[in-house]
């Protein structure tokens, strides 16, 4: 996982090694988690935007 709060946005890796996924902070504080760290694992489910982007949400510790 790759995550910058100051840039508000980051990276997470799927568990089956598949591409990472993006992941915004407005997800993180929407789901009530305040810091994270490098090898932390947690849940959270793929979206895909109306322009094809994929995102992260609903993420649970």
């Amino acid at each position: 996982m790759r995550f910058d709060f100051n840039r508000g946005y980051g990276f997470v890796q799927p568990e089956d090694g598949g591409r990472a996924v993006y992941v915004d902070a407005r997800a993180l504080y929407r789901s009530g988690i305040k810091s994270i760290f490098p090898g932390q694992t947690f849940r959270f489910e793929i979206w895909k935007d109306e322009k094809g982007r994929i995102a992260a949400r609903n993420l649970r510790l």
